[in-house]
């Protein structure tokens, strides 16, 4: 396949680099560690409350920002679940994963700062409930991410432009709240006394994969990250060929005026993880589509070649929709027996059933 040939010549390019990249971000933490993280949890009661421990919480961050995530962990007789850390993809709801639970791992998802007051759910309810029939959707109560077998990516309609907030003034941008609100969802996480906090891993899926590698090589506390289709990644290739929306936004945030483009140029290197990439020291896994415009694979086959410890790499083509829909399948599949082997320690079947709720509904 000669996209593939293409993807995998597609070498790391780290010469553009900023000279201070350490010293910013570090600064950045510090100034974030001075804030309390002050976590408010709120417990939710279900019927599986005999089963699993389910909290809604909040937490302060940069800016005293509040930033939400739903905390879920399966009830053990014996020990302590180990935990994955979901960031999501920009514009895309906070989703939870019933495999994760089955297969005796916790999970804290993390709703992207300025993601609550967007509508991330299809208006037209008809259509909503046949792509949750489809995909295997377990109902739960408001407030709750839904817990999916099999996820339907859901689009808001406009784009609210987060990502080209502030790059002039690199301190004060989105991307560097985002980043630093890794960095406090990673020590939320340590804190919650009912997972094992030695067992932590981080799954990213889209732009939440800059997140978790942020979040990972600013605190050398992960014990594995999975990559979902990453973005935010060597941006020099990945902005001339991806067509998402974070790439539309970043591009429009880079025209400004004349003036300001070099400085503009500049200071986007600063949110390129593959520049935090070059510090990880653990094992990662990912799962890169070769034809999805969304996200660009060379920069993903550039993230990879970048990465000096065990590294996995799972490849998917999109011809039509079921080719789509049994792709999302794999991709939970995969990503469950790879923290299964890493903060498990237990191998899965390669063709194990993972999701295990398809039928049921609450």
């Amino acid at each position: 396949m000669e996209i593939f040939d293409e993807c995998f010549e597609s070498l790391p390019d780290t010469t553009l680099r900023p000279a201070d990249f350490d010293d910013f971000w570090n600064s950045q933490v510090t100034e974030l560690r001075k804030l309390s993280i002050d976590t408010q949890s709120k417990r939710k009661i279900s019927r599986k409350i005999l089963s699993e421990t389910s909290y809604s919480l909040d937490f302060q961050s940069a800016g005293k920002y509040r930033v939400h995530g739903h905390y879920l962990a399966p009830k053990k007789l014996i020990g302590k679940p180990p935990l994955v850390i979901i960031f999501q993809d920009y514009l895309q709801p906070q989703t939870g994963f019933r495999a994760l639970l089955n297969a005796g791992i916790a999970q804290l998802t993390i709703t992207l700062r300025g993601h609550e007051s967007l509508d991330l759910v299809s208006n037209d309810k008809k259509s909503e409930e046949k792509k949750e029939e489809a995909a295997g959707t377990t109902k739960t109560k408001k407030g709750e991410p839904p817990i999916r077998s099999n996820v339907t990516e859901i689009n808001v309609k406009k784009s609210p432009g987060y990502l080209k907030e502030n790059l002039l003034e690199k301190r004060e941008s989105y991307l560097t709240a985002l980043y630093l609100d890794a960095y406090r969802a990673l020590e939320v996480g340590r804190l919650r006394r009912e997972s094992d906090s030695g067992r932590i891993a981080i799954w990213g899926r889209g732009t939440g994969c800059a997140m978790a590698i942020a979040a990972a090589s600013l605190m050398n506390r992960a014990t594995c990250l999975f990559l979902e289709k990453p973005a935010l990644c060597a941006l020099e290739t990945s902005l001339r060929h991806s067509k998402g929306v974070w790439a539309d936004e970043i591009k429009e945030g880079l025209k400004g005026p004349k003036k300001n483009r070099k400085k503009l140029q500049e200071n986007i290197q600063y949110f390129d993880s593959l520049y935090f990439a070059e510090a990880l020291k653990l094992p990662v896994g990912m799962a890169v589509n070769l034809t999805e415009d969304q996200n660009d694979p060379r920069s993903a086959f550039s993230l990879f070649h970048l990465l000096k410890d065990e590294k996995d790499m799972h490849l998917f083509t999109q011809d039509d929709a079921l080719a789509k829909a049994n792709e999302k399948r794999k991709i939970i599949q995969t990503a469950v027996r790879f923290f299964s082997k890493h903060i498990l320690d237990k191998e899965l079947e390669e063709d194990v059933k993972v999701t295990g709720e398809e039928e049921k509904r609450d």
